[in-house]
């Protein structure tokens, strides 16, 4: 089912933001990773201005150590608008949705056949007299 998910999220995505025409932000600041299990690890937060006012905010999709995050801070990073005030550093258009759209369906393919061939196969199972 992520598989699945991810296809159609992406899809989503990439009629979302404009990848034709990405724009330059600067990282500006660092903030801690909200997750348990990467505690200790930074994400950057990056800012930009369109030229209608518009302005927009986000994070890296990669975190780092406090030290690394740190020296990254000032440099730009290339993002992707969507013209309503929401960006992202990701590329959608680079994933290979066909892939997660093929295993997404073995995935579900192999999943119901391993439930309906024992029930079948038990079912056919002859009755002792």
């Amino acid at each position: 089912m992520y598989a699945l998910g991810f296809y159609f999220e992406s899809g989503y995505r990439i009629k979302q933001y404009d990848f034709e025409n990405p724009v330059k932000a600067v990282y500006t600041d660092i903030k801690e990773s909200i997750s348990f299990s990467r505690r200790g690890l930074y994400d950057l937060i990056y800012e930009y201005t369109a030229p209608d006012g518009t302005f927009y905010t986000g994070k890296s999709n990669t975190d780092y150590p406090k030290s690394k995050a740190e020296s990254y801070i000032g440099t730009e990073v290339e993002i992707y608008l969507d013209g309503k005030g929401d960006s992202t550093t990701h590329d959608y258009r680079k994933d290979n949705r066909l892939l997660y759209l093929i295993f997404g369906i073995v995935f579900i393919l192999s999943g119901t056949a391993t439930i309906v061939i024992p029930v079948v196969l038990y079912k056919r199972k002859p009755k002792k007299p």
